[in-house]
């Protein structure tokens, strides 16, 4: 092993220099003994190669080890001349705490309780390791290949913890004693962990620089699922042929590039909760006469069965490229099923819990994606480039298990249901009852029939049995816009730049939750200022109940009033930047200068009477889109900011 030790020594000693060659000043001393390992190992395997002696490729192994504990992004191993390695090793770990107290005058929060304190605390770590083999031979001008073979591991593991306390003597201690309240609520804690193993490789192969040939397989592995069905395979192939190398269009002058392509494949969700495939276990609190007691209970039946849900997805396209590439356009046409859905299936109560999750049920998809880039004016001093992305898919439940049973998946109001699953119908599909204004006084003995009086909500009472129940439930609108749109514009006049993105989504609705507590029950918080517009004598086609004292009653259901249009135009980025000269640079000693200035989320043009069309309030929820329960509006941002190259 003398020849590559000493070789070694020799780099060692002159580390600074191959460091400083490779990486920069920056980097000298902490890539030094890294650069060191990387070129050692690979004189290692030179040694292997060249005599076959094994302790060669040990003492490679033993440098890789030390090289690929801190990976540099981009970087990869040269092993022979075709063949190359890379390894990539991330951590994502956070510590969170919370300190709340709520005082012991807030009325319909904490008065009646004396104060409440709590504290909370989450920490949570992320861990990801991907490795690839990547084989580049290009056996003559004719024919090529690219070969890659990876494997990848990931883990995210969880805990918290929360404890609260109430009936304060005073405000003082707020929660920094939790033991001067004198209620002491049980404590919380949980821990959670996920993992996911997958092995994959990809075979790309060119012939004559026109037919291109594509295979790919993954074998995914997720801790979400019993021993029996953690493994899935995931095939897909693709095809595409560049028609504008073919010698019957290379006179054709104005087209610079046409591509037409093909693909099928499948891919799989793991979305679920974490023990899903276990029979569960719940905890619950109570008092039996002077003695505090915790019970046990059945959360969930578990199923062992469960697997991957898988997506089949066939793909066909064309790529147009004209007029010396200033216009270039992209056109895919989509049919996507998906299999296996994983869903929480409803059960008799009967059997002491309302639903289990299983796959049941396929979904379809299919749609075009439009990509449109131009270069509309093109000057010595001013240069216009756009870029249109257009979307259109269309959805639809295709069978829900056996007997096609309608589903009511989460996210839930208190007041009912607000999502269905129909066969037939798209996913999103909003579900309430149907309001038709409010009882006038001419209609006090039909409202009569109905328990109400003039100035309540009016529902339409679909069945006709004389009841506004569940049963008058109805399909009111869907969460998933008929078309998306954004449109990008970007100009160059000298050393100016100027961008801009706006984005369109149209013909989707949006679930306005709030307009439970802010307009249906009044006193309870903030009211909209529809409340003025509520029923009077005066003022009977409208609707907006009459206003009556908060513990009265009164009707607040998810309904076709709480459904809103969600379409919108926002104008999501905007970007305007100055590049200093090169002659200027040249005097300051730098190689490249700009500043700039941008804004995102700039404005939202929309009938939406909430924060944002744009919302997802249960991101946890697979069907949470479109439902808005006092979510928070997107953040508009300013941001100033100097690009320095030295």
């Amino acid at each position: 092993m003398a020849e590559y030790s000493d070789e070694f020594d020799r780099l060692r000693k002159n580390r600074v220099a191959v460091s400083y060659h490779k990486y920069g000043p920056a980097r000298k001393n902490f890539g030094e003994g890294r650069v060191d390992a990387l070129a050692t190992a690979q004189l290692c395997l030179d040694a292997f190669r060249r005599d076959h002696n094994t302790e060669h490729l040990v003492a490679a192994a033993n440098y890789l080890m030390f090289r690929y504990m801190f990976p540099m992004p981009g970087e990869y191993f040269k092993i022979t001349d075709d063949l190359n390695f890379k390894s990539t090793f991330a951590v994502d770990a956070s510590n969170r705490k919370r300190n709340y107290y709520s005082g012991k005058d807030l009325i319909q929060f904490s008065k009646t309780a004396g104060g409440i304190a709590t504290i909370e605390t989450l920490k949570e770590m992320y861990w990801q390791n991907e490795n690839y083999f990547n084989y580049n031979k290009e056996f003559n001008k004719n024919n090529r290949m690219n070969v890659m073979l990876g494997a990848s591991w990931q883990q995210r593991v969880a805990e918290s913890v929360e404890a609260t306390s109430q009936n304060f003597s005073d405000d003082f201690y707020q929660w920094h004693n939790l033991g001067a309240g004198t209620v002491t609520i049980p404590s919380k804690s949980e821990d959670y962990g996920w993992s996911i193993n997958s092995y994959f490789a990809r075979i790309n192969y060119t012939l004559k620089d026109r037919y291109l040939f594509t295979a790919t397989g993954r074998y995914d592995g997720s801790s979400k699922f019993g021993k029996n069905n953690k493994y899935a395979f995931f095939p897909s192939f693709a095809f595409a042929w560049r028609a504008s190398e073919e010698s019957f269009l290379k006179s054709v002058h104005w087209l610079n590039n046409l591509k037409v392509r093909t693909s099928i494949g499948e891919t799989g969700n793991q979305e679920i909760g974490n023990y899903a495939f276990f029979q569960n276990l719940g905890s619950e609190n109570a008092i039996f006469g002077d003695n505090y007691y915790t019970a046990l209970y059945r959360s969930t039946f578990g199923n062992p069965d469960l697997k991957w849900e898988k997506t089949l997805q066939w793909d066909a396209g064309v790529d147009v490229s004209v007029l010396n590439q200033r216009i270039d356009l992209s056109l895919d046409y989509y049919y996507k099923k998906t299999s296996d859905l994983l869903l929480e299936a409803p059960i008799p109560g009967t059997s002491g819990l309302n639903t289990i999750m299983r796959n049941i049920g396929s979904v379809q998809n299919q749609g075009f994606e439009l990509t449109l880039n131009t270069h509309n004016i093109q000057t010595d001093n001013f240069n216009w480039m756009s870029t249109v992305l257009f979307n259109v898919n269309r959805n639809k439940i295709l069978n829900l298990g056996e007997n096609d049973e309608d589903i009511y998946p989460k996210p839930r109001h208190a007041q009912g249901d607000m999502l269905i699953l129909r066969v037939g119908e798209p996913v999103g599909s909003l579900w309430g009852l149907r309001r038709l204004g409010t009882w006038g006084e001419d209609e006090a003995a039909e409202a009569a029939k109905y328990n109400r009086l003039p100035g309540d909500v009016k529902y339409e009472d679909l069945n006709g049995d004389g009841k506004i129940n569940s049963e008058d439930n109805t399909i009111i609108g869907c969460t998933s816009p008929d078309w998306t749109m954004t449109i990008s514009n970007t100009f160059l006049y000298k050393n100016f730049d100027f961008s801009f993105d706006l984005r369109f989504v149209f013909g989707n609705d949006v679930v306005n939750c709030a307009t439970h507590n802010a307009e249906d029950r009044s006193g309870v918080a903030n009211g909209f200022k529809s409340n003025l517009n509520a029923w009077t004598p005066q003022n009977q086609h409208t609707m907006v109940a009459q206003r009556r004292p908060m513990k009265s009653y009164y009707d607040s259901y998810p309904d076709s009033h709480w459904m809103q249009n969600g379409s919108f135009v926002r104008g999501q980025n905007f970007v305007l930047g100055y590049t200093f000269s090169k002659s200027l640079l040249q005097k300051i000693k730098l190689q490249d200068l700009r500043i700039y200035a941008s804004a995102q989320n700039l404005f939202c043009i929309t009938k939406y009477k909430g924060y944002d069309p744009e919302v997802t309030t249960y991101e946890d929820a697979a069907f949470g889109q479109g439902i808005d329960d006092f979510s928070e509006p997107k953040a508009r941002t300013f941001t100033f900011g100097l690009n320095v190259k030295f």
